[in-house]
C-alpha cells in the first residue's frame, strides 16, 4: 500500500476534511460537488496555501506562482473564484479506483446534501477533523442517502445501528495513544485497502474547486 491514509492525520494538524467516493474520476466528484467544469483549474498544496493567505487587498500579483504577465492565468484563477477569497479550496484526485479529495481546516466538502449527490450511484465515507475545536466527525452515504454522521469517541453521537460499512470500527478507548482521525484512517486502510499517495497530494497540482466565502 502506497502511504495508506494515516498521514493525512499528521500532516493537517490544524484540521482538514478528507472524502472518498468509490469508481469515480476526480473531474466527476468536483462536479457533484457543484464546481462546472470551467470552475476547476489544477492547483498544488503550496498553490493553495498562497491563496489562503491572500490578504483582504491582495491580487493576482501577491501570488509568486502566477507570471505577472500571464494574463490567461491569471484570468482562469479570478474566473474560477479563487480570487474572491474563499471560504476554502478542496482538491481532488484519484488511487485505486476511489476518487478523493482533501479540503484544509474547513468541512464544506463533507456538507451532509453534498455527501448524498456525491453518493447517488456509490458509496462515500468522509472525515472532518477539527483541529481548532478538537473533534472529528466520520460520515458514511450510499445511493444518495446519508447513514450516518457522528463524532468518533463521542457515545451518545454514535447511530443505534451502525451502517454495515462502518460496524467493525472501533474508536479509540481513553488512554489509547492513536487518535480518533487515525484510527478512521487506519480502519478504511484495512478493510478497503483506500490509499492516498502523500507524494502526489504534496507536490503535484490536483483539480482545485473554491468554496465561496
Amino acid at each position: 500500500m502506497d502511504n495508506g491514509l494515516r498521514w493525512i492525520s499528521d500532516a493537517y494538524d490544524l484540521g482538514y476534511t478528507v472524502v472518498l467516493c468509490e469508481g469515480i474520476s476526480p473531474a466527476e466528484m468536483l462536479s457533484r460537488m457543484g464546481f462546472a467544469e470551467d470552475r476547476v483549474c489544477p492547483l498544488s498544496y503550496e498553490e493553495v496555501e498562497e491563496i489562503m493567505f491572500l490578504g483582504d487587498d491582495g491580487t493576482v500579483a501577491d501570488l509568486e506562482f502566477i507570471d505577472p504577465e500571464d494574463e490567461e492565468s491569471a484570468a482562469r484563477l479570478e474566473r474560477c473564484g479563487f480570487l474572491a477569497q474563499p471560504e476554502s479550496i478542496v482538491r481532488a484526485g484519484g488511487s485505486g479506483g476511489w476518487a478523493y479529495s482533501i479540503e484544509p481546516h474547513f468541512a464544506n466538502s463533507s456538507d451532509e446534501e453534498l455527501l448524498a449527490a456525491l453518493s447517488r450511484d456509490t458509496r462515500v465515507f468522509a472525515l472532518h477533523n477539527n483541529g481548532g475545536k478538537g473533534f472529528t466527525t466520520a460520515s458514511f452515504a450510499s445511493f444518495g442517502v446519508v447513514h450516518c454522521s457522528f463524532e468518533i469517541g463521542a457515545p451518545w453521537d454514535v447511530p443505534e445501528v451502525m451502517p454495515e460499512e462502518l460496524s467493525d470500527f472501533v474508536a479509540p478507548g481513553e488512554g489509547d495513544e492513536e487518535k480518533d482521525d487515525e484510527a478512521f484512517l487506519r480502519f478504511l486502510e484495512q478493510k478497503y485497502g483506500i490509499s492516498i499517495p502523500e507524494a502526489e497530494v504534496v507536490w503535484q497540482p490536483l483539480l482545485s474547486g473554491a468554496f465561496p466565502g
